[in-house]
């Protein structure tokens, strides 16, 4: 799990669905986007202890567990974003990233 953090989720999960589309032939002339925000309940601590350091976890993005803006209105519970784009052939993921929970889509999507 270290080495996969430290690689990037995101990362891998493009090289993989690079492969998927080449071997299926799937079209990617238009694809669907769609951010998601989850809700999350408890206290989260945002910050990497010294263990997360020793094992080389540093990151210059680190996503946020943060209030944002609630679709169903919940400005009490915190939240982390889900950015998915899958073809509209056969509706294969062809990417993911998650975001921090005050990310503006209209920003990261232009």
């Amino acid at each position: 799990m270290d080495k996969l953090y430290k690689y990037g989720l995101t990362k891998l999960f493009l090289i993989i669905a690079l492969e998927v589309l080449k071997k299926y032939g799937v079209a990617t002339k238009y694809s669907h986007l769609d951010p998601t925000s989850l809700r999350l309940h408890g206290e989260y601590n945002n910050c990497l202890n010294n263990l997360g350091q020793e094992l080389g976890m540093n990151r210059e993005n680190p996503i946020n567990i943060t209030q944002g803006y609630s679709h169903d209105h919940r400005p009490d519970l915190k939240q982390c974003i889900l950015d998915l784009i899958v073809s509209s052939d056969r509706d294969i993921p062809l990417f993911f990233r998650g975001a921090s929970g005050n990310e503006s889509d209209k920003v990261v999507f232009a």
